[in-house]
């Protein structure tokens, strides 16, 4: 090792150990303050840690016998009188950069809070990683240039190369694979959070394959960035450590290579950046098969009583797969391309060195052009490596601008955090007032199909029906009374108050004609209602069909009948002032639906429930205490058919 590349590794070293020292006195700051705590560890956590210990001094040991190693046993007072001194400079540097990488990385890992991402640690790390790649390769290159007889000093140094690389990279993937889970849980819960906090009318809008892909596809995506990350760093910091090796053996060598990779990166990216286009069309081809994918499990009872449409259904879904598959496939050939180019180019300069630049660079010996090919196969690894990040890079990048995509579509009106306290300060006697109400649904900017304007009122202690034919806006009436729409015009207050839309669906139990029951009673305190769970089941007539232990169904396998009954079941138990019934009725036999009618709603009635139901049983109607009758969006009449 010459003075100029010593000097060269001990600037290099210096600047590392400058960054990893910020690090580690910011990281002391926050355990000071208390924004970092200690967190108990595993058994097995502990042993990993306890071993850690021999290893890094073994590591250090080499670093400190490093003259004695490479100088065929010349001490350290022998480099102080009589050079090169650098090496002295360059030594204790990498053995500052060691010892300080260690402590950052040891304290991290027992130190930290829930919002740690461990990002700094991983880069740490990878530098080792890279240095022990680096410094593996430049062990087995001087054993074969002094000859296996001479190498014996060289073992241990092999060894704790192999060691340090083998526990470094066990620590990483740990890390990687912790910080990979992580990404997709918090990316996922953020969308989860987005969509849930978004206003119906808007998420109606969006396509289920877009929720689908970013959910599951692209998050997977995403976190797959992790690492990449990490690859990229370490065989960034591995060819930084090669190149300041290979100016020892010959600057032209150097420059060689940096030209090389430069040639093959412009290559990738240019290539890449063409491919991009088609990454795009196949995510947007996603998508679309998603959307079938709904289709077929929505839509597998039409499918399956009618041979033509299935066949049809199949003829499309089949071409939607085709479709992606030529497309990624488009793609990816692109990069295939420039992997031949990199080969190619890689083969090149590894003829040029043999060939050509013995004869620009005279006085090459046979041993300095083998360590430089040598050297530079090794090379060739971390070279593909950033390459291939760049089609990586382009695959996160798309996924992240369809999130992005998706963020941006699901924004609406969050969430009220005091729902709760509205549910409880709901009075027992309401009145509800609509206003002027008026709703327009658009297409292209162009309105197609307006509701209102409507004014009408429901009270506690009273049922309404709402009737008209298809289409005539009753459901999207329905939609605006219970604060799934916002208005265009008009509004809808609550004794006297104005409510806005998350308020209003606070009031307001539920079952519209596209109904979901879940698997469990969220939002209901079960524990406090089991005789009422046990009475509505018998009362319904499925407690033979399904039981709820904590309350979980043990089975959702239930008739469209059964299935609707359970949702009364959990309208009763959440026992809002308001019940909305959208046909419930249909479904049902017609022993069901005379008791729907004449005994469950005038039993809400009688518990002073405003019942607002929409039904075409005119046969039911001198039931109701009012009709308000829809056509093309607005009431063409208002009857009271009981005198109050």
């Amino acid at each position: 090792m010459n003075n100029d590349l010593a000097l060269s590794m001990t600037i290099m070293l210096s600047v590392i150990d400058g960054v990893v020292f910020y690090f580690l006195i910011d990281l002391l700051k926050q355990i000071i303050c208390g924004q970092k705590k200690y967190v108990k560890k595993s058994f097995k956590e502990i042993l990993s840690y306890l071993a850690s210990v021999p290893i890094m001094a073994l590591i250090l040991y080499c670093i400190y016998n490093i003259p004695y190693a490479l100088f065929d046993g010349i001490s350290w007072h022998f480099i102080e009188s009589f050079g090169p001194i650098n090496v002295k400079y360059a030594t204790i540097a990498l053995f500052v950069c060691f010892s300080l990488i260690y402590v950052y990385s040891l304290i991290s890992l027992i130190f930290s809070n829930k919002e740690d991402s461990n990002f700094r640690v991983l880069g740490c790390l990878t530098v080792i990683i890279g240095f022990g790649n680096t410094f593996s390769v430049f062990i087995i290159n001087e054993a074969v240039r002094r000859g296996i007889e001479n190498a014996d000093s060289l073992v241990l140094y092999f060894v704790a190369a192999l060691i340090l690389y083998v526990y470094s990279t066990k620590i990483i993937r740990t890390i990687v694979v912790e910080l990979t889970n992580k990404t997709v849980y918090e990316k996922r819960i953020s969308l989860i959070n987005k969509i849930l906090s978004s206003q119906y009318q808007k998420y109606e809008k969006i396509e289920s394959g877009r929720i689908q892909s970013g959910l599951n596809n692209d998050t997977n995506n995403i976190s797959l960035s992790v690492n990449v990350f990490t690859n990229l760093i370490t065989s960034a910091v591995s060819l930084l450590f090669c190149f300041v090796y290979l100016a020892f053996l010959s600057l032209y060598g150097v420059i060689i290579s940096v030209i090389t990779i430069i040639i093959a990166g412009s290559i990738f990216y240019y290539f890449s950046m063409r491919a991009n286009k088609f990454l795009v069309e196949a995510r947007e081809l996603q998508d679309v098969f998603f959307r079938f994918i709904n289709n077929l499990m929505l839509g597998f009872k039409n499918l399956s009583l009618d041979k033509a449409k299935c066949n049809g259904f199949k003829e499309d879904m089949q071409e939607s797969c085709a479709d992606f598959r030529i497309k990624n496939t488009e793609a990816n050939k692109r990069f295939v391309n420039v992997y031949v180019i990199g080969e190619i180019l890689t083969m090149l300069v590894i003829g040029s060195v043999i060939f050509i630049l013995p004869k620009v660079v005279t006085g090459m010996s046979t041993n300095d052009i083998r360590s430089y090919v040598f050297v530079f196969m090794y090379m060739s690894g971390p070279v593909r490596v950033l390459l291939d990040s760049i089609p990586q890079y382009m695959f996160y990048r798309v996924s992240w601008s369809k999130i992005k995509e998706l963020e941006e579509d699901l924004l609406g009106i969050e969430k009220n955090n005091n729902t709760k306290s509205i549910t409880r300060n709901i009075k027992d006697n309401i009145c509800i007032d609509v206003n002027n109400l008026v709703f327009t649904y658009y297409f292209n900017e162009k309105g197609v199909f307006s509701v209102g304007p409507i004014s009408c009122s429901f009270k506690s202690g009273e049922v309404t029906f709402i009737t008209g034919g298809n289409g005539s806006g009753k459901s999207t009436f329905g939609k605006l009374l219970t604060g799934l729409y916002t208005p265009d015009e008009g509004e809808i207050s609550i004794d006297g108050d104005v409510k806005n839309s998350v308020e209003l669906g606070e009031y307001f139990t539920t079952i519209f004609s596209d109904y979901h029951v879940f698997d469990k009673l969220y939002g209901i305190d079960h524990s406090k209602k089991k005789e009422s769970i046990t009475k509505y089941l018998k009362l319904l007539n499925i407690h033979d069909k399904v039981k709820v232990k904590d309350g979980v169904f043990d089975t959702l396998d239930l008739s469209s009948g059964q299935k609707k009954r359970l949702a009364l079941m959990i309208s009763y138990l959440e026992d809002k002032p308001v019940f909305f019934f959208d046909e419930w009725a249909a479904d049902q036999d017609p022993h069901f639906r005379k008791f729907f009618y004449e005994e469950l709603l005038p039993e809400l009635k009688l518990r002073n429930k405003c019942v607002i139901a929409i039904t075409h049983d005119d046969r039911y109607f001198d039931l109701a205490d009012q009709v308000i009758n829809f056509e093309m969006g607005k009431t063409i009449g208002e009857s009271s058919v009981k005198p109050a």
